[in-house]
C-alpha cells in the first residue's frame, strides 16, 4: 500500500472526530486532600526536550583524532577544524580532544562492562564525550543513557514544518496541515494529561482527537493539554485581607473579580459566557491546589541555584572574580521549565501527567558554532587551576554558542570533575535523589532535535542543516549504550567528495522505531495506536539500521 492511500485508510478507519484545540481549558479532576510534600511518582514519566535548531551532536561526542588521511578519526577533524575553532593539523586537533573530551573506548578504556555495544557494531571505537557535559558523562559510564545514532532528522530545511515532521514521531511525512504530536498521542493512549511547561507549547505536545483507545493521529485536540510554565505563578490572583492592601489596584481588582465570578456560578448564562466562566473557574480551583500542594514543598537550593544568584551556607554558588553568587544556567527561561518540572512532578498527582514537554532554543549554529573559546591549556584535573578556570567556564552570560547549550543541559559532576556544578539535569537528579523521592526510577528523559547537521562545517565556523543525527534517552531503567554505528566508514567517501557540497549525516534508522520503544515502556502496548504506520511493510516501512533493535532498550 502506498503511504497516501495507508494515510487515508487511517482517516476512514476511525469514527468522525471533532477537531478541538486551544480554545478549551482541562479541568482536572478535583483533589480535595493532596498529602504535603512531595508526592511519590507514581507513573513512568518521559520529561522530553526538544533541541530547537537542530543540534551539532557531532560537536558533544567526537571521534579520536587519526593522522592517517582517510581514516574516520582523520576526515572528521581535517573537516571540522574551523567549527571547533582550532588549527587544522594534527596536533592541535589532539590538543583539542585530550583537554575537551573525556576519552572512552567501546569494550576498553573507561567502559563499564554494563555498557551496552548492541550487535558489536563499534568494537574498540575510540571516542571522546565533551567534558563539560558531566551530568550525560556520569550516567552513560552508569549505563544509564543510550546513544542513538544515524537516527533520522527532518529532511524539510523549513523550520516550522521540520518541527512538526519530528514531533509528529512520522519521519517520513510531511504535512502542514491538523497532524497530532506523539507526545500528544502517547498521554492520549495513557489517559491523562501531556504537561507543557515551555512559554507556549509546541507540536510535540499536541494530542489527537477521539478516545484513548480510538483516536486519529492525523488531528488535533488540545483538551488534555496543560501548559503552565511556572508552578508557583499559576492561577488567579486573590486579594488580601489587610486593611492596609484595600486600596492597592492589584488587590481591588483582584477581589472585584473574585465577587464577580462568584455571582457569575450562580446565575444561569448563556453559552457564549459558560466558555469564560468555566475557565475562570478551573484556573481559580486548579491554581488554589496547587498553591496549598507546593506551600509544604520547598525548593531546594541546588534548584534555585540555576535560576538566582545565592549563596548556601554563607558560601557564593557559582562566584566570580570578586567572589559573588552568579546563576549557574545561561539560559533563565530553560532554568524556570526544569524548576517547572520538578514542581510538576512534586504535584504530579494533581497534575496527573505521563508526558512533560520541554524546549531548549539556540541549535541553529550555522556560525561560530564554538562562541568564544575558552581554553583549557592541559587542565582537566580538580584543584586550585581548575577552580581559577571554572570562572570563565561556568559564567552564566557568556557567549559560547553551542557549547553554552550543552553546559546549561548536560553540565554536572562526574568521576575526573566531582567539583563540577549542577546544571540542569544534575541539579533535577540532585535534588530527587536528596529528597528521597519514592519512584524517580520511573522517569525517562529524551532529547533530540528536528534536524541534524551536516558532516563538514561550513567555512563559517559553524555547522549547516543535515538529515541524520544522534538522539539521547536517559533513564535509571534504561540500557545504556551505543545503538548504531558510531561514525560509520561510508560516511568517509563523503568528507571526501567535493562534488557534495553539503554531504549529511546518512538516515540509517526512522526515529518512530526509537520513540515507540519509549511509548511501550511507559503505556505498555500503546505503539500501535500511536505510530501505527510502523505496521507498513515493503518501501514503505520505516527502516531500522542492521543490528539495531529498541525491543531491550528497558530492563
Amino acid at each position: 500500500m502506498e503511504r497516501r492511500a495507508f494515510i487515508e485508510s487511517i482517516l476512514g478507519s476511525v469514527a468522525a472526530l471533532s477537531v478541538g484545540g486551544l480554545s478549551s481549558l482541562y479541568a482536572p479532576t478535583a483533589h480535595s486532600m493532596s498529602p504535603a510534600g512531595f508526592s511519590p511518582i507514581t507513573r513512568r514519566t518521559l520529561i522530553n526536550t526538544l533541541l530547537d535548531g537542530g543540534p551539532d551532536m557531532r560537536h558533544l561526542i567526537v571521534p579520536k583524532p587519526n593522522s592517517t588521511p582517510g581514516s574516520y578519526g582523520f576526515e572528521y577533524w581535517s573537516n571540522r577544524s574551523r567549527s571547533h575553532l582550532i588549527n587544522n593539523e594534527f596536533s592541535a586537533w589532539m590538543t583539542r580532544f585530550n583537554d575537551d573530551y573525556y576519552p572512552i573506548t567501546v569494550g576498553g578504556q573507561n567502559w563499564n562492562s554494563s555498557i551496552v555495544d548492541q550487535g558489536a557494531i563499534n568494537t574498540s571505537v575510540s571516542f571522546g564525550v565533551w567534558r563539560e557535559a558531566g551530568w550525560l558523562l556520569d550516567q552513560f559510564l552508569n549505563g544509564n543513557v543510550a546513544l542513538v545514532f544515524n537516527i533520522a532528522g527532518s529532511t524539510i530545511r523549513n523550520h516550522e514544518r521540520a518541527l512538526n515532521q519530528s514531533s509528529s514521531g512520522f519521519s517520513q511525512f510531511d504535512s502542514e496541515g491538523d497532524i497530532s504530536g506523539w507526545g500528544g498521542r502517547l498521554s492520549r493512549r495513557s489517559n491523562n494529561n501531556v504537561l507543557s511547561v515551555t512559554d507556549a507549547p509546541n507540536h510535540f505536545s499536541f494530542g489527537p482527537s477521539g478516545t484513548p483507545t480510538n483516536f486519529n493521529p492525523f488531528s488535533i485536540d488540545n483538551s488534555r493539554l496543560v501548559s503552565i510554565p511556572n508552578f508557583r505563578q499559576y492561577g488567579l490572583n486573590e486579594f488580601g485581607p489587610p486593611t492596609d492592601r484595600a486600596n492597592v489596584n492589584h488587590s481591588r481588582v483582584a477581589r472585584a473579580l473574585n465577587r464577580y465570578y462568584d455571582n457569575f456560578r450562580t446565575q444561569t448564562v448563556r453559552q457564549p459566557f459558560e466558555v469564560y466562566q468555566n475557565h475562570e473557574a478551573t484556573l481559580r480551583s486548579f491554581g488554589d491546589l496547587l498553591e496549598v500542594k507546593l506551600d509544604t514543598v520547598e525548593l531546594p537550593d541546588v534548584m534555585v541555584a540555576l535560576r538566582d544568584s545565592i549563596s548556601i551556607n554563607g558560601q557564593p554558588v557559582n562566584p566570580d572574580d570578586n567572589g559573588r553568587p552568579r546563576r549557574v544556567v545561561n539560559n533563565v527561561n530553560f532554568a524556570q521549565q526544569i524548576i517547572s518540572t520538578y514542581d510538576a512532578l512534586a504535584s504530579n498527582d494533581i497534575v496527573d501527567s505521563s508526558v512533560i514537554s520541554l524546549q531548549l532554543t539556540g541549535f541553529d549554529s550555522h556560525s561560530r558554532q564554538r562562541g568564544s573559546a575558552i581554553n583549557r591549556n592541559g587542565v582537566i584535573t580538580e584543584g586550585p587551576e581548575l577552580d581559577a578556570l571554572r570562572v570563565s567556564l561556568n559564567a552564566p552570560t557568556g557567549q559560547r554558542g553551542l557549547e553554552g547549550l550543552f553546559k546549561d543541559l548536560f553540565g554536572g559532576p562526574f568521576v575526573d570533575e566531582p567539583n563540577a556544578l549542577h546544571s540542569s539535569f544534575s541539579a533535577l537528579q540532585t535534588a530527587l535523589t536528596q529528597a528521597n523521592v519514592p519512584g524517580r526510577d520511573k522517569l525517562v528523559f529524551t532529547f533530540w532535535g528536528e534536524f541534524g547537521r551536516q558532516l563538514r562545517d561550513n567555512g563559517d565556523n559553524g555547522t549547516d542543516h543535515g538529515d541524520g543525527n544522534l538522539m539521547i534517552v536517559v533513564g535509571d531503567k534504561v540500557r545504556g549504550g551505543i545503538y548504531g554505528n558510531m561514525f560509520p566508514d561510508a560516511e568517509i567517501s563523503r568528507y571526501t567528495n567535493n562534488s557534495l557540497n553539503t554531504p549529511d549525516i546518512q538516515t540509517l534508522t526512522h526515529s518512530e522505531h526509537l520513540f515507540a520503544a519509549i511509548a511501550d515502556w511507559i503505556t505498555p502496548n500503546s505503539s500501535s495506536s500511536i505510530f501505527p504506520w510502523l505496521s507498513q511493510s515493503g518501501e514503505d516501512a520505516p527502516i531500522l539500521e542492521s543490528g539495531v533493535s529498541f525491543s531491550q532498550l528497558f530492563s
